[in-house]
């Protein structure tokens, strides 16, 4: 399954043998595109268009290499571009707006290209002077084509020695092409016809293979490398590398755009998500810790936890999920619209900060076989598929939903499987083994097992009631009740390799190696007939539908019709017809049939569906090559057909067959007896009674009910349509008392508006003065820090000088002992010379006496001679052992002076990150304190508001008394209305459960009237044929042939099988019938306990929120009488004030003495000002002296300033003062 471009489209392209295909992701629909005129070898590549009209198939066919056009809408071919020099294009893209294509093909310098036919000469540019070899040493030959689709000619190309993994057209810019690859990254643009290349610069690409790219933006695109990193350009410019990416040390193997950003996946099944890194205030690109600016930013990595390496990834249209391939065949989806915005991401190449990494909760797999599927079985009754595979599992499907139901490990490789028609039972061969398993409740438990060595083969038959195994050269027929060996069919000679039963289930054929088939009897275990072709190896066999006859296929590549031309017992078995497939072997069969012609349905060993029509007298058929491997089965169910192949895929095909083969012929002669045909028109007679009553019975009681409901309903109806208009108008009038409240409530909320307006002004002034104190202090903080600052850099400052003199005079130190040594080690070379020289005069000295004195004393000479050498040689080596031992020393002197210069660097670079260190904490400190300057500017701003507010909320609280007293009779009428509800609601409740009680017995009455009407028709069609089978035989002019017609009469129709076995099948169903309407009656009880308990759960609710609205009432009841009291006490108090302000005038005025055994309080009044809100009374308006008692003693409310007020009272008062 491959997929060309980053163009989201919401179909599949796939790549099959032979064939290309468009699936569809949500209908699992796929469309085969026609094969071209001449056979296709191979495809490369795909691309599909932006506007997801256009597909372009890079393909190989006999006559070379060539790309053609795909209209997706119609299916069809429109347009073929012929390559001229051959070609083969390995990578395809289109422009934004689909009018030009562009391919590019890169091969090895000296291969031949793909021959291909004449084609129109495309404009070319001079290939390079000279060719370039690669890094690896081998020159690539690769050229780019830009085609014009309309015109179907060359519209541009570009040559060069490059190898390139991927390229890709601009979507942001039509004349942009990128390319990118081993150790290189070009941008071809096109101008005036003419493709020109750009590279950036060669130090940022030439230590990089690159492995994938994507577009970004206009000029804007990434790279990734096999290194691990991921480069982001600009106008060809490198921006920025992420490195260190991937935890387990991988790479980038594919990158895909979205919206967002871009999403990069690497080999081992890991997804890491990029969104672009802008700010949200400003819409700009936000800068890393380099000051640089940073277009992306790692946001989350997401880990599907698959062990196969991945594929190819591709995001949905509307980027929800993400659709993931994997090696193994395996295709998943999960969901990646959750994203966490906000979180920390990797800021630049260097940054340690960490992002989100989670496990991605896969909401859509698609599971295959890991490796080939060995059988295959479809479920007649149930819409279900299993397959067994040699990855050891066993799988079950649902092909209505397109989808995997279960999945079961086994220990062994299973060798084949079959299912019960009715989909309870499954059973599964192994080497040595037979497992027999219950398929229900959503899982396959095992019940049973067998010893039977590898038995391959086996069917159930079309009633479920048996099953045939085969072992070896044996077929072994079972019951599936009891799973006792009820007959054993032997005769074969070699491997029985297929088996079938015939439409009745009276019949099995089996078919082997030996080139034998036999029909065998499930009456008796008898062997019905046989057919043998000596030297042929069968492999498949199947039966024509409502006949005797065969369709085998064997390994001499003919597909065989076999049976009897006549219907005479007598009559041996022969080849009716033959079709020959060549060396395709066929290694399944199957066939479909209505009234009138048929389809043989085949799958060969080359994975190729062969329709065949049937009877095969011509050689029509049609190939599907689907599978690309053997094909093991081939099922036909319901309409549809499905293939298994050893490549590991099931196929589902929809049928759409208008008609069958012919009818097997029938005997002309029946012979009945009077007393059975008396017998079964008596019972079709009671039959038709008993339906008659039934229906009659039922249109009466579903009258009854109908007539029943409808009353109740009307009147139920009319009842609440009235509740409802009274309180429609109830409603009305308290709208209209709202709106009336809201307007007198919204005047009065704008004339203290105006009042509080004015004390804001106050308090302003008040917070400037704080403010111009706050300034001040911030100054003289800003003062201490400059200073601060000063001493700081003047300590650096001597700190670096001090340390650079120490560094001097370490350097002068270590340059003079250097040079004192190498001194030392001159004058050793010249000692060492001047021995030498000396040495060399006594030699010749030596030489001359011992040439003189050597024909006297020669062995003298001799000893000598080797004593001063021996003593020569040691002052030698001790010479040169010196000279060692001094370049020794001098080696470590340089290796000490050389950790003198890096301490030095690193002194120096540790000075440098401290100033830089200076830098940051001194922007830091900057960006803080114009911070604070903002939170202080607010919080005095806030200040304000909630010292206004509160003024509100005290005034809005006394005025909601009355809107209190409302509510409350307003909640009373609710809770009428809400019991009045409940009861229509439970009246309701009750009706409909008695009309599903109703609507369950006349579906259950209904039910038995089919099912009698199909008894009558069966026995209607039974007498039918009995009175035809009785006219042949009378009308039959032979008389030798009476007798073996009436006898067949009387084995059709007068058995006791068949009188017992309707006997039987009467009672199962009246059983059936019972058990129902038991199980209905008792799901009718549960449901009546649950409405009961739902209800009681409903009133339990309803009287605790009752209590909780009590509650709540009883509050607010004592809090309004609390606001009451303590308005009337202010009043009293405001009445005090002003009587004493009037009495100490007076006494002013006529300046008589205060009483002294009276308890005084004298009241000092501050110039008037500035007026204050309502209700608020200054510190400076009111002080309250502390009252004298006669005796000098102080009051016991001395120091409250209102001693005869309540503590609330008083406490509120008091914060409104200070």
């Amino acid at each position: 399954m491959t997929e060309a471009s980053n163009t989201k489209v919401n179909q599949f392209e796939l790549i099959t043998p032979q064939r290309l295909v468009v699936a569809g992701i949500t209908s699992r629909e796929i469309n085969f595109i026609p094969e071209y005129e001449q056979k296709l070898r191979r495809i490369n590549a795909i691309c599909v268009s932006n506007n997801k009209k256009w597909l372009a198939v890079s393909e190989v066919i006999e006559s070379g290499a060539q790309i053609s056009i795909v209209n997706l809408t119609s299916l069809k071919r429109v347009s073929v571009l012929k390559i001229v020099d051959g070609r083969e294009m390995k990578g395809l893209s289109f422009t934004v707006d689909g009018r030009y294509l562009a391919s590019y093909s890169c091969i090895i310098s000296g291969q031949t290209p793909t021959s291909a036919g004449p084609a129109p000469t495309p404009p070319t540019l001079p290939a390079p002077s000279k060719p370039l070899l690669s890094t690896d040493g081998i020159i690539y030959d690769t050229t780019i084509c830009f085609w014009n689709v309309e015109r179907q000619t060359v519209h541009s190309q570009a040559k060069f020695n490059e190898n390139i993994a991927v390229m890709l057209v601009s979507p942001f810019s039509s004349a942009q092409i990128l390319t990118v690859g081993k150790k290189s990254i070009r941008l071809f643009k096109t101008v005036e016809g003419n493709l020109h290349s750009f590279s950036p610069a060669k130090k940022d690409t030439q230590y990089h293979n690159y492995t994938a790219a994507v577009w970004l933006g206009d000029g804007i695109f990434a790279a990734a490398t096999d290194n691990g990193d991921i480069q982001v350009y600009q106008d060809m410019e490198l921006k920025r590398t992420y490195t260190n990416l991937f935890d387990n040390g991988g790479h980038a193997k594919l990158i895909r755009s979205t919206v967002q950003g871009f999403t990069v996946a690497d080999s081992l099944a890991s997804v890491y998500i990029f969104e672009k890194n802008v700010d949200i205030m400003s819409g700009k690109v936000v800068n890393g810790a380099d000051n640089q600016p940073e277009f992306f930013k790692l946001v989350r990595t997401d880990n599907t936890n698959q062990t196969f390496p991945l594929v190819h990834i591709m995001p949905s249209p509307d980027e929800s999920h993400t659709f993931c391939l994997f090696d193994n065949n395996s295709l998943i989806s999960y969901q990646t619209s959750d994203r966490e915005q906000g979180q920390s991401f990797i800021s630049d190449s260097h940054s340690s900060t960490s992002h989100i990494k989670r496990n991605a909760k896969i909401s859509t797999g698609f599971y295959f076989h890991l490796g080939p599927i060995a059988a295959m079985d479809v479920c007649f009754k149930r819409p279900v598929l299993v397959t067994c595979g040699f990855d050891r599992t066993i799988r079950a499907w649902n092909y209505n939903d397109k989808s995997m139901e279960l999945l079961k490990s086994v220990a062994e490789e299973p060798l084949g499987i079959c299912i019960h028609p009715l989909g309870t039972q499954l059973t599964v061969a192994f080497q040595n083994k037979l497992r027999i398993y219950a398929f229900a409740f959503g899982d396959i438990i095992e019940e049973m097992s067998m010893s039977l060595k590898a038995s391959k083969e086996m069917q159930y038959s079309h009633g479920g009631h048996c099953i045939a195994v085969v072992v070896n050269n044996i077929t072994q027929l079972y019951s599936t009740i009891t799973w006792e060996l009820l007959y054993q069919f032997k005769g074969h000679t070699n491997v029985v390799r297929a088996l079938a039963w015939s439409h009745d289930d009276r019949r099995l054929v089996s078919a082997g190696f030996d080139g034998v088939v036999y029909q065998w009897s499930t009456h008796d275990g008898s062997r019905c007939d046989e057919h043998v072709i000596k030297g042929l190896q069968y492999s498949a066999v199947a039966f024509v539908p409502y006949s005797n006859q065969l369709l085998v296929a064997g390994n001499d590549g003919f597909l065989r019709h076999i049976g009897k031309k006549t219907a005479s017992p007598s009559a041996s078995t022969q080849v009716l017809s033959e079709y020959p497939v060549g060396t395709d072997r066929v290694t399944s069969t199957g066939s479909t049939a209505t009234i009138g012609t048929g389809y043989v349905i085949a799958g060969t060993v080359a994975g190729v569906l062969r329709i065949i029509s049937f009877p095969m007298t011509s050689h029509d058929a049609r190939d599907y090559y689907v599978h690309n491997g053997p094909i093991t089965s081939v099922r036909c169910s319901d309409g549809y057909l499905f293939t298994s192949s050893e490549d590991g895929t099931v196929f589902m095909f929809k049928m759409a067959i208008s008609s069958s083969i012919n009818n097997a012929t029938t005997p002309d002669l029946v012979l009945v007896t009077k007393l059975s045909m008396e017998q079964q028109q008596g019972s079709i007679q009671e039959l038709e009674n008993k339906h008659k009553e039934l229906l009659s019975r039922s249109e009466y009681i579903e009258g009854l009910i109908k007539k029943q409901f409808e009353e109740q309903l009307t009147s139920q109806r009319k009842d609440f349509e009235m509740r409802l208009q009274a309180e429609v108008d109830r409603f009305d009038e308290m709208n209209k008392q709202k709106i009336t409240q809201e307007i007198s409530f919204r005047e009065a909320s704008i004339q203290k508006e105006k009042d509080h307006i004015k004390a804001s002004e106050e308090l302003e002034k008040l917070y400037d003065r704080r403010l111009k104190d706050a300034t001040t202090r911030y100054e003289e903080l800003r003062t201490l820090k400059e200073d601060t600052q000063f001493q700081l850099e003047e300590q650096m400052r001597v700190t670096q000088l001090k340390h650079q003199q120490d560094l001097k005079s370490k350097q002068d130190i270590s340059d003079q002992r250097l040079k004192e040594e190498v001194d030392k080690t001159a004058a050793k070379q010249r000692e060492v010379e001047f021995l030498h020289s000396q040495q060399v005069e006594e030699l010749d000295q030596q030489e001359e006496e011992y040439e003189f004195e050597i024909a006297v004393s020669q062995e003298k000479a001799s000893r000598l001679m080797q004593g001063e050498n021996t003593l020569l040689r040691r002052r030698t080596d001790m010479l040169i052992h010196d000279h060692d031992h001094l370049l020794i020393t001098i080696a470590e002197k340089d290796k000490e002076i050389d950790k003198h210069k890096k301490r030095i660097q690193l002194y120096e670079e540790n000075i440098e990150s401290l100033r830089k260190e200076m830098d940051e904490r001194n922007y830091t400190i900057g960006q803080k304190e114009t911070r604070i300057l903002e939170i202080k500017q607010k919080n005095q701003e806030l200040e304000k508001y909630r010292f206004v507010l509160d003024f509100k909320i005290e005034e809005l609280k006394e005025e909601l008394n009355p809107k209190d007293i409302m509510m409350n009779d307003m909640r009373a009428q609710i809770k009428e209305m809400d019991e009045e509800l409940q009861r229509t609601l439970r009246s309701n409740d009750q009706l409909e459960i008695l009309v599903e009680d109703r609507n369950l017995k006349i579906d259950a009455l209904q039910r038995d009237n089919k099912e009698y009407r199909i008894q009558v028709n069966e026995k209607e069609k039974l007498i039918r044929m009995f009175v035809e089978d009785v006219h042949k035989l009378y009308s039959d002019l032979d008389s030798s042939q009476w007798r073996s017609g009436v006898k067949q009469l009387y084995q059709t129709y007068v058995t006791q099988d068949s009188k017992r076995k309707i006997t039987k099948e009467d009672q199962e169903r009246m059983k059936e019938l019972a058990r129902q309407r038991q199980y209905m009656e008792h799901s009718l009880g549960i449901l009546k306990d649950k409405a009961l308990r739902g209800e009681q759960r409903l009133k339990t609710d309803v009287q605790r929120k009752v209590s909780e609205n009590t509650s709540l009432i009883s509050d607010l009841n004592e809090l309004r009488r609390e606001n009451w009291d303590l308005k009337s006490k202010i009043v009293i108090l405001e009445n005090q004030f002003k009587s004493g302000e009037h009495k100490a005038a007076e006494r002013v005025k006529s300046r008589e003495p205060v009483d002294s055994n009276r308890s005084q309080t004298s009241l000092t009044f501050a110039p008037r000002g500035r007026t204050a809100p309502v209700g608020f009374i200054p510190e400076d308006r009111l002080r309250v002296t502390t009252p004298k008692l006669n005796d000098g003693t102080t009051s016991p409310t001395a120091g409250k300033p209102f001693p005869n007020l309540p503590p609330k009272v008083t406490r509120s008062l008091s914060n409104m003062i200070g």
